[in-house]
């Protein structure tokens, strides 16, 4: 029988400690490092920010991507209605819905937000939720069918944007963010370690296939959402909505799509998001399961060979 001394015994738990550490991974050791009471010369959490990061989102003239030639803007029409689409990336795909909402459906929304109890929102730690200073922001989430006009919204959507299926989004995720607020960059793919820590939504419903961010309201100074892999922030008007692929074809993650909030310096920003789930997405089957889904999915009636006349102008940056 072999005996250990106590020392020998405490040098057992410390190599056991440092495997269960290394195995949660750097969610862990982010939570671990969180300080509430942190300095910090802007805004509380400004350390989960690069220079690099914060440079994009506050310096407008580094963002040059969308001076690029296939950087451009088009108008497709489904069920006889007018989309109008700017591409700021076809791979991997982003995209700046213009109008999606028209002022009344932008205002009604906002109205109902305003009417609801938004609370500090956390961030998820394989399926765990902590507040921590990587998100200052406020939320909530409605139902698709909650009031008019998110019934309204939903169905223009679906309509709007015939490739995805909206039926297997997640509820509508309301968020207010005030001077200071923000969300360092993340992934909105989930990863899990084990099968054994899916949700209800991962369990029926599969992974975050894309994301669509409908903007209700622009802060004075700050709040666009940056894309450090991509190089670009997207900065867009009330009514405008955004959308990019978390996944690829095969449904492993899209590693070029981390994003964050930018901070808030004036004013508040309002934005409300649908996570799309990979169930029942026609898209899919068809798209290249060996690299990112393209943005021409995205276009009906779209040909390898792009058609001049579905060119418009793009707004002024």
């Amino acid at each position: 029988m072999a005996f250990f001394s106590f020392r020998q015994f405490l040098g057992l738990i410390g190599v056991i400690l440092t495997a269960w550490i290394l195995n949660k991974g750097q969610h862990i050791l982010m939570f671990a490092l969180d300080d509430f009471s942190e300095n910090y010369t802007t805004f509380l959490g400004e350390k989960w920010w690069s220079t690099e990061q914060l440079g994009l989102c506050d310096d407008e003239t580094l963002d040059v991507l969308w001076q690029r030639n296939d950087s451009i803007c088009l108008t497709y029409f489904y069920n006889f209605l007018p989309v109008d689409l700017e591409i700021v990336s076809w791979e991997p795909a982003l995209v700046i819905y213009r109008n999606l909402l028209t002022p009344r459906q932008t205002s009604d929304f906002m109205n109902l937000i305003e009417k609801r109890d938004l609370i500090a929102q956390k961030t998820s730690d394989y399926g765990n939720q902590k507040e921590t200073t990587h998100r200052r922001a406020n939320g909530s989430f409605i139902e698709h069918g909650e009031a008019e006009i998110t019934s309204e919204v939903h169905n223009k959507v679906q309509k709007r944007i015939p490739a995805l299926n909206f039926t297997s989004a997640e509820l509508f995720s309301a968020l207010s963010y005030l001077p200071g607020g923000h969300y360092s960059v993340h992934y909105d793919y989930l990863a899990y370690r084990s099968e054994k820590e899916h949700d209800w939504w991962m369990k029926n419903m599969r992974n975050r296939i894309g994301t669509l961010i409908f903007v209700l309201k622009t802060a004075e100074k700050g709040g666009g959402t940056v894309f450090p892999s991509i190089g670009t922030t997207i900065r867009i008007n009330p009514g405008d909505a955004f959308f990019w692929f978390n996944t690829q074809a095969d449904e492993s993650q899209e590693m070029r799509v981390n994003h964050g909030g930018c901070p808030i310096y004036e004013g508040r920003k309002v934005i409300t998001t649908l996570w799309v789930r990979a169930k029942n997405q026609p898209i899919l089957p068809m798209a290249s399961t060996d690299s990112s889904i393209h943005a021409s999915w995205l276009i009906p009636s779209f040909s390898n060979t792009f058609r001049p006349e579905m060119k418009t102008e793009c707004p002024l940056q």
